[in-house]
């Protein structure tokens, strides 16, 4: 499963924010659609 990281300010309890280069790599690079499932890392030790 593809990791990614994000800062704590970018997730509340109903959604979580990506931006910038990992959005690119997410939909070009590896081509992801929805439904596909990545984990998101906050640095704090929590994985979403």
């Amino acid at each position: 499963m593809h990791r990614f990281f994000t800062t704590p300010e970018n997730i509340t309890e109903e959604k979580l924010i990506l931006r910038g280069s990992d959005v690119a790599h997410i939909r070009t690079v590896l081509r992801l659609k929805g439904g596909d499932r990545i984990q998101v890392l906050d640095g704090r030790g929590n994985c979403y």
